[in-house]
């Protein structure tokens, strides 16, 4: 765990040192998702949630967030989020894969392949589809 300290330490540096740019929401995202590297999915939901009350509009958050209450088994509240991800970055396919992969783990296979056969449709050309 002593280089994702590390890299926490650098994340939470980034969010102080460009505190109200654009790319402190990416100090936000970094932080909490080390937190979920560690394992440590209760802390890296309120960091999560604390982002999201500044930066509201920021779909890479929105998709932190609902990853994280997927892992948590949290899938009601996992889909608004990545539906929230959607709407704001309708041209995002991580969101997308992330909204079938709830269904799949909450065990509604038939939903979750719907889902990914529409990202497949409606992004044709993307190898993450």
């Amino acid at each position: 765990t002593g280089q994702l300290d590390a890299a926490r330490e650098l994340y939470l540096r980034l969010r102080q040192d460009f505190a109200g740019d654009p790319s402190e929401q990416l100090g936000w995202a970094g932080a909490a998702e080390i937190l979920r590297d560690m394992g440590m999915l209760d802390a890296a939901l309120a960091e999560y949630l604390s982002a999201l009350e500044k930066f509201p509009q920021h779909p890479v958050l929105h998709s932190g967030t609902a990853a994280t209450l997927t892992e948590l088994g949290r899938f009601d509240e996992a889909l608004k989020h990545y539906s929230m991800a959607i709407e704001l970055d309708p041209e995002g396919v991580v969101p997308r894969n992330g909204y079938a992969t709830v269904h799949k783990e909450a065990g509604r296979l038939a939903q979750a392949l719907r889902t990914y056969d529409q990202i497949i449709l409606l992004f044709p050309k993307d190898v993450t589809a």
